[in-house]
Protein backbone atom coordinates (compact mmCIF):
# COMPACT_ATOMS: atom_id res chain seq x y z
CA UNK A 1 0.00 0.00 0.00
CA UNK A 2 1.33 3.37 -1.09
CA UNK A 3 2.23 6.44 1.62
CA UNK A 4 -1.12 8.24 0.54
CA UNK A 5 -3.29 5.46 1.28
CA UNK A 6 -1.91 5.04 4.64
CA UNK A 7 -2.60 8.14 4.84
CA UNK A 8 -6.24 8.17 4.14
CA UNK A 9 -6.89 4.71 6.15
CA UNK A 10 -5.40 6.53 9.04
CA UNK A 11 -7.40 9.44 7.90
CA UNK A 12 -10.62 7.41 7.99
CA UNK A 13 -9.99 5.84 11.25
CA UNK A 14 -8.89 8.90 13.17
CA UNK A 15 -12.54 10.69 11.88
CA UNK A 16 -14.62 7.68 12.89
CA UNK A 17 -16.95 9.28 16.17
CA UNK A 18 -18.77 6.38 17.25
CA UNK A 19 -16.32 3.88 17.97
CA UNK A 20 -13.10 4.68 20.13
CA UNK A 21 -10.02 3.07 18.09
CA UNK A 22 -6.74 3.05 19.80
CA UNK A 23 -3.15 1.33 19.40
CA UNK A 24 -1.11 0.15 22.09
CA UNK A 25 2.50 -1.46 22.61
CA UNK A 26 3.17 -4.93 24.00
CA UNK A 27 2.77 -3.28 27.49
CA UNK A 28 -0.53 -2.02 27.85
CA UNK A 29 0.50 1.41 26.65
CA UNK A 30 -1.54 3.63 24.09
CA UNK A 31 0.31 5.15 21.31
CA UNK A 32 -2.11 6.52 18.86
CA UNK A 33 -5.70 7.67 19.53
CA UNK A 34 -8.76 8.55 16.98
CA UNK A 35 -11.31 10.84 17.81
CA UNK A 36 -13.59 8.53 18.67
CA UNK A 37 -12.18 8.20 21.70
CA UNK A 38 -13.19 11.55 22.67
CA UNK A 39 -16.59 10.99 21.83
CA UNK A 40 -16.74 7.25 24.18
CA UNK A 41 -13.96 7.88 26.98
CA UNK A 42 -13.68 11.37 27.31
CA UNK A 43 -10.02 11.73 26.42
CA UNK A 44 -8.29 14.07 24.04
CA UNK A 45 -5.40 13.43 22.53
CA UNK A 46 -2.75 14.91 24.39
CA UNK A 47 -4.24 12.90 27.63
CA UNK A 48 -4.61 9.71 26.10
CA UNK A 49 -1.29 9.07 24.20
CA UNK A 50 1.07 7.49 26.42
CA UNK A 51 -1.34 6.37 29.04
CA UNK A 52 -1.98 3.16 30.90
CA UNK A 53 -5.11 1.31 29.31
CA UNK A 54 -5.39 0.15 32.57
CA UNK A 55 -6.84 3.02 33.82
CA UNK A 56 -10.23 2.99 32.28
CA UNK A 57 -11.01 -0.72 33.43
CA UNK A 58 -13.06 -0.53 36.86
CA UNK A 59 -11.37 -1.07 40.20
CA UNK A 60 -12.98 -4.29 40.48
CA UNK A 61 -11.86 -6.05 37.03
CA UNK A 62 -8.11 -4.52 38.02
CA UNK A 63 -8.09 -6.95 40.81
CA UNK A 64 -9.38 -9.74 39.15
CA UNK A 65 -6.92 -9.28 36.68
CA UNK A 66 -9.17 -8.87 33.68
CA UNK A 67 -6.95 -5.89 31.81
CA UNK A 68 -3.87 -8.55 31.33
CA UNK A 69 -6.11 -11.14 31.05
CA UNK A 70 -7.53 -9.66 27.93
CA UNK A 71 -4.43 -8.82 26.55
CA UNK A 72 -2.70 -12.31 27.10
CA UNK A 73 -5.61 -13.80 25.62
CA UNK A 74 -5.43 -11.93 22.54
CA UNK A 75 -1.75 -12.14 22.19
CA UNK A 76 -2.51 -16.05 22.42
CA UNK A 77 -5.41 -16.41 19.98
CA UNK A 78 -5.21 -13.22 17.81
CA UNK A 79 -8.19 -11.23 19.62
CA UNK A 80 -10.11 -10.97 22.86
CA UNK A 81 -14.25 -10.00 23.18
CA UNK A 82 -15.87 -8.27 25.97
CA UNK A 83 -18.66 -6.56 27.43
CA UNK A 84 -17.81 -4.79 30.54
CA UNK A 85 -17.97 -1.82 32.52
CA UNK A 86 -15.72 0.99 31.74
CA UNK A 87 -14.48 4.36 33.48
CA UNK A 88 -14.89 7.63 31.26
CA UNK A 89 -12.12 10.13 32.25
CA UNK A 90 -15.22 12.08 34.18
CA UNK A 91 -15.69 9.39 36.17
CA UNK A 92 -18.92 7.41 35.27
CA UNK A 93 -19.35 4.21 34.13
CA UNK A 94 -20.13 3.27 30.33
CA UNK A 95 -20.70 -0.05 29.17
CA UNK A 96 -18.53 -0.68 26.23
CA UNK A 97 -18.59 -3.85 24.17
CA UNK A 98 -14.77 -4.00 22.87
CA UNK A 99 -12.56 -6.17 20.70
CA UNK A 100 -8.63 -6.20 20.98
CA UNK A 101 -5.80 -7.32 18.48
CA UNK A 102 -2.84 -8.76 18.97
CA UNK A 103 -0.89 -7.47 16.10
CA UNK A 104 2.85 -9.18 14.87
CA UNK A 105 5.24 -8.53 12.43
CA UNK A 106 5.99 -10.65 9.45
CA UNK A 107 8.47 -12.91 11.82
CA UNK A 108 5.22 -13.61 14.59
CA UNK A 109 6.86 -11.07 16.61
CA UNK A 110 4.27 -9.00 18.99
CA UNK A 111 4.44 -5.46 18.22
CA UNK A 112 1.80 -4.26 20.62
CA UNK A 113 -2.38 -4.28 20.53
CA UNK A 114 -5.23 -2.80 18.77
CA UNK A 115 -8.49 -1.88 20.39
CA UNK A 116 -11.90 -0.92 18.90
CA UNK A 117 -14.42 0.00 21.75
CA UNK A 118 -18.43 0.86 21.54
CA UNK A 119 -20.88 2.82 24.10
CA UNK A 120 -23.66 -0.07 24.76
CA UNK A 121 -24.84 1.77 27.95
CA UNK A 122 -27.95 2.93 26.51
CA UNK A 123 -28.88 -0.99 24.97
CA UNK A 124 -27.46 -1.84 28.55
CA UNK A 125 -29.95 0.51 30.70
CA UNK A 126 -32.53 -0.49 28.58
CA UNK A 127 -32.17 -4.21 28.73
CA UNK A 128 -31.97 -3.83 32.73
CA UNK A 129 -34.83 -1.72 32.84
CA UNK A 130 -37.02 -4.36 30.62
CA UNK A 131 -35.26 -7.56 32.61
CA UNK A 132 -36.28 -5.24 36.20
CA UNK A 133 -40.04 -5.06 34.70
CA UNK A 134 -39.81 -8.83 34.00
CA UNK A 135 -39.09 -9.67 37.69
CA UNK A 136 -41.63 -7.19 38.98
CA UNK A 137 -44.12 -8.87 36.89
CA UNK A 138 -43.03 -11.91 37.72
CA UNK A 139 -43.07 -10.90 41.13
CA UNK A 140 -47.20 -9.67 40.81
CA UNK A 141 -47.88 -13.23 38.98
CA UNK A 142 -46.64 -14.53 42.11
CA UNK A 143 -48.81 -12.68 44.14
CA UNK A 144 -51.43 -12.99 41.89
CA UNK A 145 -51.30 -16.83 41.72
CA UNK A 146 -50.91 -16.77 45.37
CA UNK A 147 -53.99 -14.96 46.06
CA UNK A 148 -56.11 -16.77 43.75
CA UNK A 149 -55.17 -20.20 45.25
CA UNK A 150 -56.00 -18.84 47.99
CA UNK A 151 -59.41 -17.73 47.44
CA UNK A 152 -59.64 -21.07 45.66
CA UNK A 153 -59.25 -23.17 48.76
CA UNK A 154 -61.90 -20.76 50.45
CA UNK A 155 -64.27 -21.32 47.78
CA UNK A 156 -63.57 -24.93 47.95
CA UNK A 157 -63.67 -24.78 52.15
CA UNK A 158 -67.09 -22.68 51.50
CA UNK A 159 -68.65 -25.04 49.21
CA UNK A 160 -68.47 -27.86 51.38
CA UNK A 161 -69.16 -26.04 54.22
CA UNK A 162 -72.64 -24.80 52.71
CA UNK A 163 -73.21 -28.24 50.86
CA UNK A 164 -72.18 -30.34 54.30
CA UNK A 165 -74.49 -27.80 56.67
CA UNK A 166 -77.51 -27.56 54.42
CA UNK A 167 -77.61 -31.70 53.94
CA UNK A 168 -79.01 -31.83 57.78
CA UNK A 169 -82.24 -29.54 56.80
CA UNK A 170 -83.05 -30.63 53.53
CA UNK A 171 -83.17 -34.58 55.22
CA UNK A 172 -85.14 -33.28 57.69
CA UNK A 173 -87.57 -31.89 55.03
CA UNK A 174 -87.73 -34.98 53.12
CA UNK A 175 -88.53 -37.11 56.39
CA UNK A 176 -90.88 -35.26 57.48
CA UNK A 177 -92.39 -34.26 54.01
CA UNK A 178 -92.54 -38.43 53.72
CA UNK A 179 -94.03 -38.85 57.25
CA UNK A 180 -96.89 -36.57 56.40
CA UNK A 181 -96.80 -38.11 53.09
CA UNK A 182 -97.65 -41.46 54.70
CA UNK A 183 -99.01 -40.65 58.31
CA UNK A 184 -101.66 -38.55 57.27
CA UNK A 185 -103.12 -39.94 53.91
CA UNK A 186 -106.28 -39.78 54.78
CA UNK A 187 -106.70 -36.25 56.18
CA UNK A 188 -104.81 -34.97 52.97
CA UNK A 189 -106.85 -34.24 50.25
CA UNK A 190 -105.25 -33.78 46.76
CA UNK A 191 -103.89 -30.66 46.41
CA UNK A 192 -102.30 -30.98 49.87
CA UNK A 193 -100.24 -34.38 48.44
CA UNK A 194 -99.42 -32.03 45.27
CA UNK A 195 -98.06 -29.71 47.79
CA UNK A 196 -95.87 -32.68 49.67
CA UNK A 197 -94.76 -33.97 46.26
CA UNK A 198 -93.67 -30.86 44.97
CA UNK A 199 -91.67 -30.28 48.35
CA UNK A 200 -89.98 -33.67 48.27
CA UNK A 201 -89.15 -33.16 44.61
CA UNK A 202 -87.47 -29.94 45.86
CA UNK A 203 -85.68 -31.12 47.90
CA UNK A 204 -84.52 -33.95 45.91
CA UNK A 205 -83.29 -31.48 43.48
CA UNK A 206 -81.57 -29.37 45.90
CA UNK A 207 -79.43 -32.36 47.11
CA UNK A 208 -78.85 -33.32 43.47
CA UNK A 209 -77.80 -29.29 43.44
CA UNK A 210 -75.42 -29.83 46.21
CA UNK A 211 -73.36 -32.80 44.88
CA UNK A 212 -72.50 -31.21 41.34
CA UNK A 213 -71.13 -27.80 43.10
CA UNK A 214 -69.09 -30.22 45.33
CA UNK A 215 -68.16 -32.04 42.02
CA UNK A 216 -67.19 -28.81 40.51
CA UNK A 217 -65.01 -27.77 43.30
CA UNK A 218 -63.10 -30.89 43.68
CA UNK A 219 -62.15 -30.65 39.80
CA UNK A 220 -59.74 -27.65 40.89
CA UNK A 221 -57.82 -30.09 43.81
CA UNK A 222 -54.80 -32.45 42.69
CA UNK A 223 -53.23 -33.17 39.58
CA UNK A 224 -54.31 -34.58 36.25
CA UNK A 225 -53.34 -37.89 35.89
CA UNK A 226 -52.45 -39.42 32.23
CA UNK A 227 -52.95 -42.65 31.07
CA UNK A 228 -54.60 -44.32 27.90
CA UNK A 229 -58.09 -44.14 28.44
CA UNK A 230 -60.54 -46.78 26.32
CA UNK A 231 -63.06 -44.24 25.62
CA UNK A 232 -65.06 -46.42 23.79
CA UNK A 233 -65.69 -48.97 26.48
CA UNK A 234 -66.35 -46.61 28.53
CA UNK A 235 -68.79 -45.21 26.67
CA UNK A 236 -70.24 -48.50 26.58
CA UNK A 237 -70.60 -48.88 30.31
CA UNK A 238 -72.12 -44.96 30.54
CA UNK A 239 -75.03 -46.00 28.42
CA UNK A 240 -75.55 -49.74 29.57
CA UNK A 241 -75.74 -47.45 33.00
CA UNK A 242 -77.98 -45.21 31.39
CA UNK A 243 -80.24 -47.84 29.92
CA UNK A 244 -80.87 -49.38 33.12
CA UNK A 245 -81.53 -46.64 35.18
CA UNK A 246 -84.89 -45.88 32.03
CA UNK A 247 -85.87 -48.88 31.34
CA UNK A 248 -88.33 -47.82 29.46
CA UNK A 249 -86.56 -45.64 27.23
CA UNK A 250 -86.18 -47.22 23.41
CA UNK A 251 -82.93 -45.34 22.18
CA UNK A 252 -80.70 -46.49 19.39
CA UNK A 253 -77.28 -46.04 20.64
CA UNK A 254 -73.87 -46.35 18.25
CA UNK A 255 -70.35 -46.35 19.79
CA UNK A 256 -67.32 -46.47 17.38
CA UNK A 257 -65.16 -48.93 18.42
CA UNK A 258 -61.36 -48.20 18.98
CA UNK A 259 -61.64 -44.66 20.71
CA UNK A 260 -58.90 -43.92 22.72
CA UNK A 261 -57.27 -41.30 24.45
CA UNK A 262 -54.78 -40.50 27.11
CA UNK A 263 -55.99 -38.43 30.07
CA UNK A 264 -57.60 -39.05 33.24
CA UNK A 265 -59.79 -41.78 33.50
CA UNK A 266 -62.42 -41.10 36.04
CA UNK A 267 -62.20 -37.41 34.69
CA UNK A 268 -63.29 -38.58 31.62
CA UNK A 269 -65.82 -41.01 32.58
CA UNK A 270 -67.42 -38.22 34.04
CA UNK A 271 -67.51 -36.22 31.26
CA UNK A 272 -69.02 -39.26 29.19
CA UNK A 273 -71.58 -39.41 31.80
CA UNK A 274 -72.41 -35.64 31.47
CA UNK A 275 -72.30 -35.77 27.89
CA UNK A 276 -74.89 -39.03 27.53
CA UNK A 277 -76.78 -38.06 30.46
CA UNK A 278 -77.79 -34.80 28.13
CA UNK A 279 -78.30 -36.26 25.21
CA UNK A 280 -80.56 -38.62 27.20
CA UNK A 281 -82.24 -35.60 28.68
CA UNK A 282 -82.72 -33.57 25.36
CA UNK A 283 -84.18 -36.81 23.55
CA UNK A 284 -86.57 -37.58 25.85
CA UNK A 285 -89.61 -36.60 23.64
CA UNK A 286 -88.52 -37.93 20.44
CA UNK A 287 -89.03 -40.97 18.06
CA UNK A 288 -86.59 -42.66 16.69
CA UNK A 289 -84.13 -41.65 19.17
CA UNK A 290 -80.59 -41.74 17.88
CA UNK A 291 -76.91 -41.01 20.05
CA UNK A 292 -73.36 -41.67 19.40
CA UNK A 293 -70.25 -41.37 19.95
CA UNK A 294 -67.40 -41.01 17.99
CA UNK A 295 -64.36 -39.15 17.00
CA UNK A 296 -63.87 -36.87 13.79
CA UNK A 297 -60.64 -34.65 12.49
CA UNK A 298 -61.56 -30.98 13.22
CA UNK A 299 -59.38 -28.40 13.04
CA UNK A 300 -56.13 -30.52 12.83
CA UNK A 301 -56.96 -32.25 15.64
CA UNK A 302 -58.95 -35.87 16.92
CA UNK A 303 -62.14 -34.41 17.98
CA UNK A 304 -64.70 -36.66 20.58
CA UNK A 305 -68.00 -36.10 19.73
CA UNK A 306 -71.28 -37.43 21.72
CA UNK A 307 -74.68 -36.80 18.86
CA UNK A 308 -78.20 -36.66 19.49
CA UNK A 309 -81.30 -36.08 17.11
CA UNK A 310 -83.28 -34.39 20.41
CA UNK A 311 -84.13 -31.03 21.09
CA UNK A 312 -81.35 -29.03 19.98
CA UNK A 313 -81.02 -25.18 20.87
CA UNK A 314 -80.44 -21.89 19.30
CA UNK A 315 -76.62 -21.20 18.68
CA UNK A 316 -77.37 -17.84 19.79
CA UNK A 317 -76.98 -18.91 22.86
CA UNK A 318 -73.97 -21.35 23.04
CA UNK A 319 -71.61 -19.19 25.23
CA UNK A 320 -74.30 -19.79 28.08
CA UNK A 321 -73.71 -23.21 27.26
CA UNK A 322 -71.25 -24.00 30.10
CA UNK A 323 -71.85 -21.21 32.56
CA UNK A 324 -73.32 -22.39 35.45
CA UNK A 325 -77.10 -22.57 36.60
CA UNK A 326 -77.72 -21.55 33.23
CA UNK A 327 -80.69 -23.25 30.78
CA UNK A 328 -80.80 -22.67 26.65
CA UNK A 329 -84.85 -24.24 27.61
CA UNK A 330 -87.81 -23.44 29.54
CA UNK A 331 -88.01 -24.41 33.16
CA UNK A 332 -89.26 -27.45 34.48
CA UNK A 333 -89.40 -28.57 30.97
CA UNK A 334 -86.16 -31.09 31.48
CA UNK A 335 -84.87 -32.10 34.56
CA UNK A 336 -81.38 -31.13 35.89
CA UNK A 337 -79.17 -28.62 37.90
CA UNK A 338 -77.63 -26.63 34.80
CA UNK A 339 -73.83 -27.63 36.48
CA UNK A 340 -73.27 -30.79 34.03
CA UNK A 341 -71.61 -29.07 31.45
CA UNK A 342 -69.71 -26.75 33.29
CA UNK A 343 -68.21 -29.95 35.34
CA UNK A 344 -67.42 -31.31 31.51
CA UNK A 345 -65.59 -27.86 30.33
CA UNK A 346 -63.46 -27.49 33.59
CA UNK A 347 -62.32 -31.46 32.87
CA UNK A 348 -61.77 -30.95 29.49
CA UNK A 349 -59.48 -27.56 30.15
CA UNK A 350 -57.75 -29.31 32.71
CA UNK A 351 -56.40 -31.79 30.21
CA UNK A 352 -55.14 -28.28 27.61
CA UNK A 353 -57.90 -29.13 25.27
CA UNK A 354 -61.17 -27.75 24.36
CA UNK A 355 -65.01 -28.15 24.25
CA UNK A 356 -67.82 -26.55 22.02
CA UNK A 357 -71.20 -27.61 20.58
CA UNK A 358 -72.92 -27.48 17.66
CA UNK A 359 -76.66 -27.25 17.16
CA UNK A 360 -79.98 -26.51 15.66
CA UNK A 361 -83.40 -26.48 16.85
CA UNK A 362 -85.52 -29.17 16.47
CA UNK A 363 -82.57 -31.26 14.88
CA UNK A 364 -80.44 -32.18 18.01
CA UNK A 365 -76.64 -31.24 19.26
CA UNK A 366 -73.15 -32.42 18.92
CA UNK A 367 -70.96 -31.95 22.09
CA UNK A 368 -67.12 -32.10 20.91
CA UNK A 369 -64.22 -31.99 23.08
CA UNK A 370 -60.05 -31.90 22.18
CA UNK A 371 -57.46 -33.47 23.97
CA UNK A 372 -53.93 -32.19 23.48
CA UNK A 373 -50.73 -33.59 21.82
CA UNK A 374 -48.13 -34.81 23.48
CA UNK A 375 -44.86 -33.91 22.14
CA UNK A 376 -42.32 -36.76 21.13
CA UNK A 377 -40.27 -38.36 24.35
CA UNK A 378 -36.63 -38.90 23.85
CA UNK A 379 -36.55 -42.19 22.20
CA UNK A 380 -38.53 -41.03 19.42
CA UNK A 381 -41.77 -42.89 20.15
CA UNK A 382 -44.52 -40.22 20.56
CA UNK A 383 -47.75 -40.80 21.77
CA UNK A 384 -50.96 -38.31 21.17
CA UNK A 385 -53.51 -37.43 24.02
CA UNK A 386 -56.02 -38.14 21.73
CA UNK A 387 -55.98 -40.18 19.21
CA UNK A 388 -59.37 -42.28 17.89
CA UNK A 389 -58.92 -45.35 15.71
Amino acid sequence: MDESNKELDSLLVRSVREYAIFRMDSQGVITSWNEGVMDVLGYSESEWIGKDATAIFTPEDRERGAPAHEMSQSAKTGQAMDDRWHIRKDGSRRWINGIMMGLRDEQGNLLGFAKIMRDNTKLKQAQESLQESNEELEERVRERTAELEALNRELQDFNYSVSHDLRAPLRGIDGFSQVLEEEYDDVLDETGKGYLERVRAGAMRMGKLLDDLLALSRLTKGPTERQRVDLSGQARVVTDALRSGHGRRVAEVRVQEGVTAEGDPESLRIVLERLFDNAWKFTQDREGVLIEFGVSFFDGADAYFVRDNGEGFDMKYADKLFVPFQSLHSPGRFSGTGVGLAIVQRIIHRHGGRVWAESEVGKGATFYFTLPVREQDSSGIGMKLGGGV
